[in-house]
Formats: C-alpha cells, sequence, structure tokens
C-alpha cells in the first residue's frame, strides 16, 4: 500500500521538491502512515474521484485517464482495496500547485503492539 502511494508522490513531484513519509500513533490505539508531497497536486474534481475511487466505488473507473499519461489510473483504488482488506482508512488531502498528503489510518484491533 505504502509503496504505491510513495510511487505516486514521486511521480508527480518535480526535481527539487520533497516527499516525506511518517508514522505516528493516531487515535487510541491506531497507527498513521503519511505520505507527503511538494508535487504539484489535484483539482477539487480530481481528489474527488479519487476520494470516490479509493472507498470503492465503482463509477470512479469511469474517471479521467491519468494526466500526462503517467500509468493506467489503478493506484489509487488498488491502495484503497488494500486499505479496506487490512482495516485501514485513507484519507487523502491535496491543492494544486501545494502538493498531495494521504494518511492510512489502521484500527486499533489491526495493530501489533511490539
Amino acid at each position: 500500500i505504502v509503496l504505491n502511494i510513495l510511487t505516486n508522490a514521486l511521480k508527480f513531484t518535480p526535481a527539487g521538491g520533497s516527499v516525506r513519509i511518517a508514522t505516528r500513533h493516531g487515535a487510541p490505539g491506531t497507527v498513521e502512515i503519511e505520505v507527503a508531497d511538494t508535487g504539484r497536486g489535484m483539482s477539487e474534481a480530481e481528489v474527488a474521484a479519487t476520494r470516490r475511487a479509493t472507498a470503492g466505488d465503482p463509477s470512479a473507473a469511469t474517471a479521467p485517464a491519468p494526466r500526462d499519461g503517467r500509468g493506467l489510473g489503478i493506484g489509487l483504488p488498488l491502495v484503497g482495496a488494500l486499505a479496506r482488506a487490512n482495516g485501514a482508512a485513507v484519507t487523502i488531502d491535496s491543492a494544486p500547485a501545494r502538493g498531495t498528503r494521504v494518511v492510512l489510518a489502521f484500527a486499533e484491533e489491526r495493530v501489533v503492539p511490539v
């Protein structure tokens, strides 16, 4: 899941930009993994379509093709499906020219204490 999000961040962040990955405890008992970049970001419509795709909405498959012909556009729907299968939620925050932040939040029952 993280590899896919990280690949997107690297793909859409130009030279000189940055990509950051962080982990933290979220709400009591949960664990969050965050990938944030300073890439070109997405419009409100693109964010909405991406949220639908990661939530498993079949109509999101009719979303416009990825920009610049980079990839097939299946990465984030796959992230959503894998996250759901592993008891995680996906949140996406993005804006044009500001970058994108994706957070995976794993539920307490999916976290193994170490």
